[in-house]
């Protein structure tokens, strides 16, 4: 994050003095940051002249599909092969003066792809043919007369061929290193002279074989770059693979001995060379040490990206290393590459891929069967059994957590204490409340018992406090999780941090929203310094259900954007759920439909608590479309699933109250007093404080709608419990409510004062349905026409 704003803001700073172009080529070969920063700038530069154009072939779509498309301020074009004339106008660009005849004859050998043509130009630059005049470049003879190739290989084979010996022993050496490099890169890979090596640079940069980065702007300035991607790939296909393997290791050896830290830098690109090398000549003697070389600089990559936050860039460091052990065959081998694919899994699970998490997982826990390992095969199924959790196979996850615990509870150690906490936590999302209680607590006693290191108390104090959320004991819950958020913090663990945070928020919501929202944002901070997807999905959908209740509705849809876009969390499950109800509540329907399209209500889960907010996000947005019944029916099934963990889960807190609206709408009294006595059958501390005042709500509205003379007072009650409670939106349904039942027992002023207050409250949010129902009212109560006063109960 701090990266990305650094960078917008370097750009920014240029495009306030004059517009900045931004351009790159062959984006089809650009890695996960650089097509992620390009999406940052286009989102929040907005304000700024700074045009970015990229040139990519098609590979691009399968990496990232719809690239360029469906942003504002994004265009995509597909570029087809020239026609006759705009050939013609290309060449003469190059080579003014060209006759017309051999304008065709290229033009024809080209078949309408502009490389082929510039590529065939190089060549007669290459022969003498084509030279420069005056500073104009021009042809000399008939380019009839000469044999163009008839494809671009081979016409680049010729360019190489054309090269004198020396020349195209640097270009080779040049291939080996890659796409760009600086002169004193080949000057130590080369068994040439160094002034022979400058010499031919600048004769290759002449004859436009490679040319050299002049932006001041770039940090690859002054560094030499292929001309073209493919002629480097012709000058490495020409090479012996015993020549491959020489130049790989001398590359490698050169990068090692220039960066810090032997390569620390640049270790993923290290390993490639030396995984080259070996898969040239793969019978020779030394493949094993360079099979070693390259496990070590993959692991190193892998520590790197964990620690920079790309998990998943980790974890194909860490799986391309596992790989090679395996090649081995050895027991030793067999082994590393356990403990390798256990470090994948764990930045899988980071990155939110459970299904790539589960599997490395497996592969090391059958690993280390193999070799006989027994714990070591627990522990990796631990955390499969976590990994099937996260993917809502509660029963599955449960079998293999049951089976660890099996061969981990004789002689415990610091994976028994693992493997107790991911049983709780497992108790916990089944609705197992006894139970997430005891195991949790267990394993918090073993670990003291154990003397455990203090990084592993943050994870047991995260579960601890699950556990006293669920008992309906939110203020044991709440010190449990700001311990765990302190000892996770303290120890620098961004991802527990995370973690204890955003259950922090959601444990604070229904009591404190305010602080709730606190603890949201820096629980996405830490999920979004470390790229962690799964915890950031939690966080941004618990920030935004505080925000909802604080009234911050604008800062909310930001969030949903941002998660929606910049995270790309668009398909995210938990993500859709809270925006569901954000643009339910807002009347937004064209951002709702589309929000819609991500909630999944057919999902197989397991977990009550997914199932519960995927019914609830389904209730919100049909009860905002005026379906009452479907409504009512969604809601009791948030109700029924929620409930199983307690009264103050968010599914249940707007499940509740939309399933009491929509009954009364369908004038079906006997379901609301059944919703009220639901509430009433729980301790008051257990039932969240959003839902006792709507409780209230409801109450006087069940009281109006029987013409009981207690509905008024009972409408003063509500009003003034949802003014102290704090949030806007309550409030305003609530005053909405009020000013429709005095307006028709005859108090139009009062009618008058109770909408407009609703209507600033609503207008403050965004909330257009809330705004058009307050218009409504307002209209109907400031007519000139008189209207039939209702006289009875309570009139």
């Amino acid at each position: 994050d701090e990266l990305f704003a650094g960078w917008r803001l370097f750009l920014e700073r240029l495009a306030a003095a004059s517009p900045v172009v931004m351009v790159v080529e062959d984006l089809q070969h650009a890695d996960v940051g650089l097509l992620d920063f390009l999406e940052h700038v286009l989102d929040w530069a907005r304000d700024v002249p700074i045009f970015v154009l990229t040139f990519a072939r098609p590979e691009l779509e399968e990496r990232r599909p719809g690239w360029g498309a469906g942003r504002r301020n994004s265009t995509t074009l597909s570029l087809d092969p020239l026609d006759e004339i705009a050939m013609s106008s290309l060449l003469e660009g190059l080579v003014p003066g060209m006759p017309a005849a051999s304008k065709r004859a290229i033009a024809a050998r080209a078949e309408g792809i502009p490389l082929y043509a510039v590529e065939t130009v190089r060549m007669l630059i290459d022969c003498d043919a084509v030279q420069p005049i005056d500073g104009v470049y021009r042809l000399l003879g008939d380019v009839g007369d000469l044999a163009v190739p008839a494809t671009l290989q081979s016409l680049l084979a010729a360019r190489l061929d054309a090269l004198e010996p020396n020349a195209r022993a640097v270009v080779a050496d040049a291939a080996v290193l890659g796409g760009t490099f600086p002169a004193e890169a080949l000057v130590a890979v080369s068994d040439q002279p160094e002034a022979e090596v400058r010499r031919l640079l600048a004769e290759l940069v002449r004859r436009e074989v490679l040319g050299v980065r002049a932006d001041p702007l770039s940090p690859q300035r002054g560094q030499y770059t292929f001309v073209q991607t493919l002629f480097r790939q012709v000058a490495y296909d020409t090479l012996s693979r015993r020549d491959r393997k020489v130049r790989h290791l001398a590359v490698a050896t050169h990068l090692r001995s220039t960066f810090a830290d032997e390569g620390e830098e640049i270790a993923e690109v290290v390993a490639a060379h030396l995984i080259d090398a070996l898969t040239a000549v793969p019978d020779d003697p030394d493949v094993p040490d360079l099979r070693s070389g390259a496990v070590a600089m993959l692991s190193r990559a892998g520590d790197r990206a964990v620690r920079t936050g790309a998990p998943s860039t980790a974890a194909i460091a860490y799986r391309r290393a596992a790989d090679l052990l395996h090649e081995q065959g050895t027991a030793e081998a067999d082994l590393s590459a356990a403990a390798l694919h256990e470090r994948a899994g764990a930045a899988s699970g980071t990155a939110g891929d459970f299904t790539a998490s589960e599997q490395h997982f497996r592969a090391a826990a059958d690993a280390y069967r193999r070799q006989g390992e027994v714990r070591a095969a627990a522990r990796a199924d631990t955390y499969v059994g976590r990994a099937l959790r996260r993917h809502g196979r509660l029963e599955e996850a449960r079998t293999h957590i049951d089976n660890a615990l099996a061969a981990l509870r004789e002689d415990p150690d610091a994976d028994t204490v693992s493997a107790l906490a991911e049983l709780a936590t497992l108790e916990a999302f089944v609705g197992n409340t006894l139970e997430a209680d005891r195991q949790s607590a267990a394993a918090l006693s073993e670990a003291q018992a154990l003397d455990l290191p203090d990084a592993i108390f943050a994870e047991l104090f995260i579960i601890r406090g699950i556990a006293h959320g669920l008992a309906s004991r939110p203020a044991q819950a709440a010190a449990s999780l700001r311990e765990a958020a302190r000892r996770a913090e303290a120890t620098r663990d961004s991802a527990a941090a995370a973690r204890a945070l955003l259950n922090l928020g959601d444990n604070l919501v229904g009591t404190d929203p305010v602080a709730a929202a606190e603890a949201g944002r820096s629980a996405v901070a830490h999920s979004r310094r470390i790229g962690y997807r799964y915890a950031m999905s939690f966080a941004a959908a618990n920030l935004i259900q505080a925000l909802l209740l604080t009234g911050e509705w604008a800062e909310a849809r930001d969030v949903y954007a941002i998660s929606h876009s910049d995270d790309e969390l668009g398909d995210n499950q938990t993500i859709a759920q809270s925006g569901a109800i954000l643009h339910a509540l807002s009347g937004d329907e064209a951002a709702l439909s589309a929000v819609l399209a991500s909630v999944d209500a057919t999902a197989s889960t397991e977990d009550p608590q997914d199932r519960a907010a995927t019914a609830t996000a389904l209730a919100a947005a049909t009860y905002s479309r005026g379906n009452y019944t479907e409504a009512l029916q969604h809601a009791q099934r948030g109700i029924d699933e929620g409930h199983v963990l307690n009264m103050r889960n968010d599914a249940v807190r707007w499940a509740w109250p939309i399933a009491a609206d929509a009954a009364l709408a369908l004038g079906q009294e006997s379901t609301v007093e059944q919703l009220i006595a639901q509430i009433d059958s729980y301790p008051v501390g257990h039932v969240a404080s959003v839902l006792r005042v709507e409780r209230q709500r409801i109450w006087a509205r069940l009281l109006a709608v029987r013409n009981d003379p207690e509905a008024a007072p009972a409408f003063d009650t509500a009003t003034q419990a949802l003014r102290q409670f704090g949030s806007p939106y309550h409030l305003a349904v609530g005053l909405l409510d009020q000013a429709e039942y005095v307006s028709e027992h005859g108090n139009e002023a009062a009618a008058a004062e109770l909408a407009a207050e609703a209507d600033a409250l609503a207008s403050r949010l965004g909330a257009l349905t809330l705004r058009e129902r307050a218009h409504r009212l307002l209209a109907d109560v400031t007519s000139p026409e008189p209207r039939p006063v209702q006289v009875g109960p309570g009139a």
